[in-house]
């Protein structure tokens, strides 16, 4: 059955949007192709970039003009992309979006790698398409407490202007991020903000300074302050690493017996996880939180000169018990529109609250009997779908808005009126513990014509842990 559709409200412009026809990518493609309106001539054949930049920020439009325009700025970029030791994999999409910096938006990728041993080094460079970079830059981002100086430090080597701005997909990386952009005066926000959001105890401070809903939260460094953080807290509660992602050690309890086990489990992996301990700018400890009760939903939000210019929202199916990860999600939301509304203004006010004024954010929050509540700001955008949801339902590629303005390109994407259809995601998380026998439990239902891809995240042989 189709799902209800709300219409999505229209943001960051004056003027409505025309409905998009075709991608935006496409578009850009056709103008190349032809003479420009005569609106546009004389600064679409500028090779004054300083010139174009400033017609965008006095004329931000949303329509596919402009757009093009600003995927123009991109060519011949030359962007530092900071990779991330602590990640072991490199995702099919991930090298599409590199693809798709250098061949459609040619613009330069210098990725940023501790030595050629690096993961994410051999897996760029070890694909037979080629590599998935310009240039390789060395600076080690092993350490983190000294990452982000070190990569300072490297960068400096080169002469003024030798790069246009700092840019990483990671979210662990993006308080390096900040911090080398703004030593460089590059396009950024300040390290500041981007710690605040890393780190959930100080968003949860940032948040009741305020005046922003969040649920109750404490910092525990040791076992002799369980007590006092559960009396304060309360059942059932979730225990966190204070800067984790994914969901990755993330455990609920029910009681002083669950809690004392899961800070023992955590606290090992804090030790010895590198996905969990590689938080540059960041102290890593263990926090306790209430458990919220209530719908999950995904705000995305695109900032563009401390304003948003494009939100949207994504529903998260209810994960199986005792797992956070949620079980799908789907776009555009079928939740009602007036709560949708609630859910952007809190989201927003977030964002701000935490000090950022460009680029992507993806707000994890709950709406709960109280209102909207944050779980987590993440600043960058959405993992898994989300890339796909938006340029499916409303045509913006959330990607290339998020790279062009940390670029220091305006951004303002055009976006369809009205949903153009509907995609969901369903995400299956294992229930129990084991090695994985056979993978081609997906093979049936990839044939069926309504899905448009299923894969398979694990290797027969895997041990997995339900």
């Amino acid at each position: 059955t189709s799902p209800s559709i709300h219409p999505h409200p229209l943001h960051g412009s004056h003027a409505t949007p025309r409905p998009l026809c075709q991608d935006p990518l496409t578009e850009w493609h056709r103008l190349r192709a032809r003479t420009p309106p005569h609106t546009h001539t004389a600064i679409m054949t500028c090779s004054d970039e300083a010139a174009v930049l400033a017609y965008l920020r006095d004329n931000n439009n949303a329509d596919l003009e402009t757009q093009a325009m600003r995927m123009r700025c991109m060519k011949g970029k030359k962007i530092v992309w900071v990779t991330c030791p602590a990640i072991h994999f490199m995702s099919q999409g991930m090298k599409d979006r590199l693809t798709f910096i250098l061949e459609e938006l040619q613009a330069e990728v210098h990725a940023v790698f501790t030595s050629t041993d690096d993961f994410l080094y051999k897996c760029m460079t070890q694909d037979p398409k080629g590599n998935y970079f310009t240039s390789a830059l060395f600076a080690d981002i092993s350490d983190e407490e000294t990452a982000a100086d070190n990569v300072i430090d490297m960068l400096r080597q080169y002469p003024a202007g030798a790069f246009d701005g700092v840019f990483s997909p990671y979210e662990q990386a993006q308080t390096v991020v900040g911090a080398v952009a703004q030593a460089l005066g590059m396009p950024h926000n300040t390290p500041e903000a981007y710690c605040a959001a890393r780190d959930k105890f100080r968003a949860r401070e940032v948040l009741e300074a305020n005046g922003l809903a969040t649920p109750r939260y404490a910092k525990v460094d040791s076992p002799a302050e369980l007590a006092a953080a559960l009396e304060h807290v309360g059942y059932p509660a979730v225990v966190k690493p204070s800067s984790g992602a994914g969901s990755e050690g993330v455990y609920q309890v029910h009681s002083p017996a669950d809690l004392a086990r899961v800070y023992g489990k955590l606290s090992q992996q804090l030790a010895e996880d590198d996905e969990l301990n590689w938080n540059p700018g960041c102290t890593a400890f263990i926090l306790v939180e209430q458990m919220m009760r209530g719908d999950e939903f995904d705000v995305d939000l695109l900032f563009n000169d401390g304003e948003c210019v494009f939100r949207g929202l994504n529903d998260n199916w209810a994960p199986i018990d005792k797992f956070f990860l949620e079980n799908g999600c789907n776009c555009p939301s079928r939740y009602p529109q007036d709560k949708q509304d609630e859910l952007f203004a809190y989201a927003e006010a977030v964002v701000k609250a935490l000090g950022f004024t460009l680029g992507m954010f993806h707000v994890e929050c709950m709406y709960t009997a109280e209102g909207p509540m944050l779980i987590e700001c993440n600043p960058r955008q959405g993992g898994g779908p989300i890339q796909d949801f938006y340029k499916g339902v409303w045509g913006v590629d959330t990607f290339a808005n998020f790279l062009m303005v940390s670029m220091g390109v305006p951004v303002n994407p055009p976006r369809a009126s009205a949903p153009r259809k509907a995609l969901v995601e369903y995400m299956y998380s294992p229930q129990v513990t084991g090695i994985v026998n056979d993978t081609g439990f997906l093979d049936a239902i990839r044939l069926h014509p309504n899905v448009l891809h299923a894969r398979v995240s694990v290797k027969q042989g895997q041990w997995v842990e339900g």
